[in-house]
């Protein structure tokens, strides 16, 4: 349950700020390598010494740089944590109806990629086919309209999410299949914009495996992935949603760069959406 991830990750906050107290006034590890052979250098301002026959000094300046990154990651998902509490609070009091989105609070607490201990480049995204049977695309996805290599991009194609496929019932006006009218809506928008993309395109990553909503060609080549949450006034599906975002991040994935994430009453507010898809993909 969220509380209960809540709880531990608070706990291991503190923890960990505690440890990283212990090591602030050290300075910042430099990792150099030179003919093959790798050194170490610790940072005081412009100042450097070098510490590569140090080992000990060198695990506890490497252990403040995990430590910081870590604090941060954590902080952000306690704060996602209590906000999405605080909206279930919310929901269970009868004076209140569905409460405001909080798309709000997790974009601006999740902004940057959970650290990962050795940087990983973000896979090239599996682009999905126009599902077999579907109208031909029109309006901005006709093929003609766009780059040749994004053209190319649109014709390859790999597996969709194969999951209960008569749930595909709204059809957009590009001809697309879909499985809700808030992703319908949000296909409408980007056709409209005249932004390519494909729908439940099959992703891999390591031993992860997705079919996000929108998988997005940019204009300037940048993919982005697009995952819209209807039902976050389920606990169960709210603790499923943010486990996923932290997935994409650890993947190399960052809000507002080339994540982007929403909630109903985003797609409800349609200035909102336009304002998002003029922000980050335009």
């Amino acid at each position: 349950m969220v509380a209960r991830l809540y709880e531990q990750e608070q706990r291991r906050l503190n923890s960990e700020k505690e440890e990283y107290r212990s090591l602030k006034s050290m300075g910042s590890l430099v990792i150099r390598q030179k003919r093959g052979n790798i050194f170490f250098s610790e940072k005081r301002g412009r100042q450097e010494t070098g510490i590569t026959h140090d080992s000990k000094r060198v695990l506890l300046l490497a252990r403040k740089r995990v430590l910081r990154k870590s604090i941060a990651q954590r902080e952000q998902v306690c704060r996602a944590c209590k906000e999405f509490l605080r909206q279930i609070r919310a929901i269970e009091e009868p004076a209140y109806s569905i409460p405001a989105t909080i798309s709000a609070t997790i974009s601006a607490t999740i902004s940057a990629p959970i650290p990962a201990p050795i940087p990983a480049a973000i896979p090239e995204l599996a682009p999905s086919a126009i599902r077999a049977g579907d109208p031909p695309a029109r309006e901005s996805l006709k093929l003609a309209e766009f780059p040749a290599e994004i053209r190319n991009w649109l014709k390859t194609g790999v597996p969709t999410n194969p999951y209960a496929p008569e749930e595909l019932k709204y059809l957009s006006r590009a001809g697309i299949k879909l499985r809700s009218k808030s992703e319908m809506i949000i296909a409408d928008k980007l056709t409209e914009c005249g932004i390519a993309f494909k729908y439940e395109a099959l992703f891999t990553s390591r031993n992860f495996t997705a079919y996000p909503d929108f998988t997005i060609r940019r204009w300037d080549g940048q993919l982005v992935l697009w995952e819209h949450f209807g039902l976050m006034n389920d606990e169960a599906y709210a603790e499923k949603a943010l486990r996923k975002i932290r997935t994409y991040q650890s993947l190399g994935f960052s809000l507002h760069k080339n994540f982007i994430v929403t909630f109903e009453k985003d797609v409800e507010d349609r200035k909102l959406l336009e304002r998002i898809i003029e922000s980050y993909l335009l």
